[in-house]
């Protein structure tokens, strides 16, 4: 073969070779194109997916909720209100006898009357009803004032004496009830006392 032979085969090579090169060249970037497209639709689909599963999530969350919260305003509703029995009530309380261990264990009240001045009131109220008796009865023997204030001097204590023990201040009152009663006495038997003084003679 000459040379002029061989340079055209050579240049006809070539061209065949750069058609063959730009021929894969654009089957490459089509691969790429058509790989990006893909991609692209894959990458919107999981995002479209994930997002369908996150609605979805958050709406199973919010109607737990809400049937969670309407099963507790039906049980609070349905729930029955709770009233006090009768022997629970303050008023049955109150009306029922307390025993004598209660009435010691049981506080007193701030502003109760205290037995000293009790007592102290039923010597005023009797000596008032002895003047009395003195005034209607025939006798007129006077009552000795001394006795009678040495009675009556025994209650008043002083305040500092109210932590005491009850019954011994229920024992002191019944003492100065007793010696009440007494001068009391004295005063109600007077007319038999005036008659024996009148036969004595």
């Amino acid at each position: 073969m000459d040379h002029y032979t061989l340079l055209t085969v050579y240049i006809t090579l070539k061209e065949r070779d750069r058609l063959r090169e730009i021929e894969i060249a654009q089957h490459t970037a089509a691969m790429e194109e058509h790989l990006r497209s893909e991609l692209k639709k894959v990458g919107n689909d999981v995002v479209t997916r994930c997002q369908a599963e996150k609605e979805r999530e958050l709406a199973a969350m919010v109607q737990h909720n809400m049937r969670h919260r309407h099963t507790i305003q039906t049980a609070s509703q349905a729930e029955p209100a709770h009233f006090p029995a009768e022997s629970e009530s303050p008023t049955c309380q109150d009306n029922q006898p307390q025993t004598p261990r209660q009435a010691s264990t049981a506080p007193l009240p701030q502003h109760a009357r205290t037995p000293y001045l009790d007592a102290i009131k039923k010597i005023k109220r009797t000596r008032a009803a002895s003047r009395r008796t003195r005034l209607i009865s025939m006798s007129h023997e006077p009552i000795d004032n001394e006795e009678f204030q040495s009675t009556a001097s025994e209650p008043e204590v002083s305040q500092a004496n109210n932590s005491d023990s009850v019954s011994m201040a229920e024992a002191i009152a019944k003492g100065v009830e007793a010696a009440l009663w007494k001068v009391l006495g004295d005063g109600a038997i007077a007319m038999p006392r005036t008659g024996r003084s009148q036969q004595s003679p």
